[in-house]
């Protein structure tokens, strides 16, 4: 794949501008924590990743392991917070928890994206696995808004009693590392960790009849005609994807004009209607099929590698652009006094879940990439 020279790769700067409060903050990754590497003993098509021990590199850096968001050093006016994202050290005891039969009713997952998306039907799929070994309905229900907010703080602030689960990523989870975010009613502080669970690959994807044919075509399309195409963007302002995205467009001196939607599925229908040029992010399966029958084009994916299921579109990587911020996992949360006990049985179920042949079929079927990780790796 040709690479774009004239193309500026996304360093530390090129986020710094989009995430003032960050450098200003003394973000620091913890470059002296290591990792202990946790591997299901599957022998699976679609792989339970995990990373092995590492030293993460410096974030945002050119090359930098994806990993980098370890850990973050957050100054704040009248405390130090110092919280992990992507690796919170959570120790589990063996103390019983406070109910004993739990689950002895319906446990209800919150998704903060929109219901019919990537993350909503995986999490269906996830939730009937975890049903079947509980016992117990496990419900998916979406509450998207604010950037993730309503879902955040809907979870924060819920009994701690394990009877709902955040599935959250780095912006629900800490909404007060991103300056859009920051007018949450809560802080990672009220959330603990119980496991990581997947990555949704993201497509940036085209409309058809467009004057280009790949990335490079678009990006010398949008220089040469500044405010004239669209961009759909369905995470919300301030998350790290809409960043990327937004970064990628500056650092290139691209002027598109953005069209913010709830979720991908209102996206795609104005991708296949015709009244937005581009969107990103969508997942993978809510855009593959109408690739195939040329009803849109995929231009690029953010994945670490190209994905088997498509292997002839570019990772951003790829084309230049880098997209090393971070993987912004699917972790499931909790409010911060959930017990031990219930915390470690999500943490089991979910473990379990990951194993079973449908979830792994249901992930190469879906483009879903499995992370399992402890509350280690989270």
């Amino acid at each position: 794949m040709e690479s774009i020279g004239s193309l500026a790769r996304l360093g530390t700067g090129a986020f710094h501008s989009w995430f003032p409060v960050w450098s200003a903050r003394a973000i620091e990754c913890m470059a002296t924590h290591e990792f202990r590497q946790i591997e299901l003993p599957l022998d699976s098509p679609a792989p339970i990743r995990s990373y092995p021990e590492s030293r993460p590199e410096i974030a945002f850096s050119q090359g930098s392991a994806m990993n980098c968001f370890t850990h973050i050093r957050i100054a704040a006016r009248t405390r130090a917070l110092t919280v992990a994202i992507f690796g919170a050290a959570l120790t589990f005891s063996a103390a019983a928890s406070a109910d004993p039969a739990y689950p002895s009713r319906p446990v209800t997952i919150i998704n903060p994206l929109a219901a019919g998306g990537g993350a909503d039907n995986f999490l269906r799929a996830l939730a009937r696995e975890m049903q079947s070994l509980w016992g117990q309905p496990v419900l998916v229900e979406s509450r998207p808004g604010a950037g993730g907010l309503i879902a955040g703080e809907f979870v924060a602030r819920a009994k701690p009693d394990g009877y709902v689960i955040g599935d959250l990523q780095s912006t629900q989870l800490m909404p007060e590392v991103f300056e859009a975010l920051r007018k949450a009613n809560y802080t990672y502080s009220d959330m603990r960790l119980a496991v990581r669970v997947f990555y949704l690959p993201s497509a940036f994807v085209s409309r058809a009849g467009v004057p280009w044919k790949d990335m490079t075509g678009f990006v010398g399309h949008v220089r040469a005609n500044p405010n004239q195409v669209t961009f759909g963007q369905t995470t919300g302002e301030g998350h790290p994807l809409h960043l990327l995205a937004r970064a990628m467009f500056d650092r290139n001196a691209m002027k598109v004009v953005e069209v913010p939607f709830k979720g991908a599925g209102d996206a795609v229908l104005a991708i296949l209607g015709g009244h937005v040029d581009t969107g990103y992010p969508l997942s993978i399966s809510s855009v593959q099929a109408h690739s195939r029958t040329g009803k849109m084009s995929i231009l690029a994916i953010d994945s670490l590698v190209r994905n088997p299921a498509l292997p002839e579109v570019p990772t951003l990587t790829e084309l230049g652009f880098d997209p090393q911020m971070a993987p912004n996992y699917h972790v499931f949360a909790v409010p911060k006094s959930t017990p031990d006990g219930i915390v470690q049985r999500i943490h089991d179920a979910v473990r379990h879940a990951l194993g079973t042949e449908a979830i792994r079929d249901y992930a190469r079927r879906q483009v879903v990439e499995l992370y399992y990780g402890s509350a280690l790796q989270a």
